[in-house]
């Protein structure tokens, strides 16, 4: 089976770490793959160079590119592609045209996040993409009621599937070592829509209780010189710690005591799943896909957006009650195990090509 993967580039994200994965594993069990980034290339196309997975830049420009759509067809058309997977919306667009130029059997788009569901614009413009698309895959519940709720899309369409992680990647190890320190921790963007000031904000109220508590941020991005500035505003200079992009994620996981995101709004959180597949208990606000995963109290505590002091609570909660902490913990690994593990959502996705493939093929024989 011939796969294309339309995406707008493979920058360090989650979106582009779950296509990553999901081609690597594709790849694994014999599917033909090629990534067609409309607009750049990025850093993780380096890890599917090794297993020689084709991968084309179009530079499309700014808005709706004919140009763009025209090359997307021609690849598709030459290359007998059986089955077109865009994600998020700009690709879709631009798939949903060239799939219908190209008479590409089969498009399968991932609903990464909610997709603005307050623009009635994107909206509209959704709901008419599904019409020519066989499969919206939302990657939450959250995410699968904007596409039936809101955008009312047909619910034949739609079909949840969870991401997933590698759970021998990120599992348990050495923990904190630090005698009497504890340790929380994130790794995202460093951007607004994560919302970190809210973080360091939260941690300001930990330290009047545990003053040798520590905050470790893993990530970089345009909000870092801000988050930086705050915390020596605040005079947390000696407790907060910024990494940057590391490569070792899973190792540094395994550091923290805690794990938290104070995002405004997510889809499922890649660095969550990862830390819960590394048994740590979670303190993460209530949007998006987070409280599907952390199913609290079972795996960790849900507060909401932009509430410090209920931000601030959860972490003392975690942080007096090490008992409950490990056994958080140890729920989170689990649930990740059971539910969104690596395989489980290539397997998943395999079948849902396997089934429209073969529906298409009895209706419209692909010689034809």
């Amino acid at each position: 089976m011939n796969v294309a993967h339309v995406v707008l580039g493979l920058k360090v994200g989650g979106l582009e770490r779950v296509v990553v994965n999901l081609v690597r594993g594709l790849q694994h069990d014999g599917f033909k793959n090629r990534i067609l980034c409309l607009e750049e290339g990025g850093e993780f196309a380096a890890e599917l160079e090794p297993l020689g997975i084709p991968i084309h830049v179009l530079g499309k420009k700014p808005g709706m590119d004919w140009y763009a759509i025209r090359r997307l067809a021609g690849l598709l058309r030459e290359n007998r592609i059986d089955v077109v997977h865009t994600h998020n919306p700009m690709p879709h667009f631009h798939g949903a045209i060239a799939r219908l130029l190209a008479r590409t059997p089969v498009l399968v788009h991932t609903k990464h996040g909610r997709n603005y569901p307050d623009n009635p614009r994107r909206v509209l413009l959704n709901r008419a993409l599904s019409w020519f698309t066989d499969m919206i895959v939302p990657v939450s519940d959250n995410a699968a009621q904007v596409a039936l709720e809101i955008e009312r899309v047909a619910a034949h369409k739609v079909r949840r599937i969870w991401n997933g992680v590698d759970t021998e990647l990120y599992k348990p190890g050495t923990m904190n070592s630090e005698t009497g320190t504890s340790v929380i921790g994130t790794v995202a963007r460093l951007s607004p829509e994560k919302d970190q000031q809210t973080m360091l904000a939260a941690f300001k109220l930990v330290l009047e209780k545990i003053p040798q508590a520590r905050l470790v941020f893993v990530g970089d991005g345009p909000s870092v010189a801000d988050l930086k500035q705050t915390t020596a505003q605040l005079g947390m200079g000696d407790n907060v710690d910024f990494l940057g992009m590391r490569s070792n994620v899973a190792e540094l996981l395994n550091t923290f005591d805690l794990f938290t995101l104070s995002s405004v709004t997510e889809g499922i959180s890649m660095t969550l799943l990862e830390a819960m597949a590394c048994e740590l208990p979670v303190a993460a606000t209530d949007v998006g896909g987070n409280r599907e995963i952390v199913n609290p109290p079972e795996c960790g505590l849900i507060v909401p957006p932009r509430d410090s002091q209920a931000l601030a609570n959860a972490y003392l909660e975690l942080l007096h009650n090490p008992q409950g902490r490990a056994n958080m913990g140890q729920a989170a690994r689990v649930r990740v195990i059971e539910h969104f593990s690596l395989n489980k959502m290539i397997s998943d996705y395999e079948t849902l090509y396997s089934q429209l493939l073969t529906q298409k093929r009895i209706l419209i024989p692909r010689d034809v």
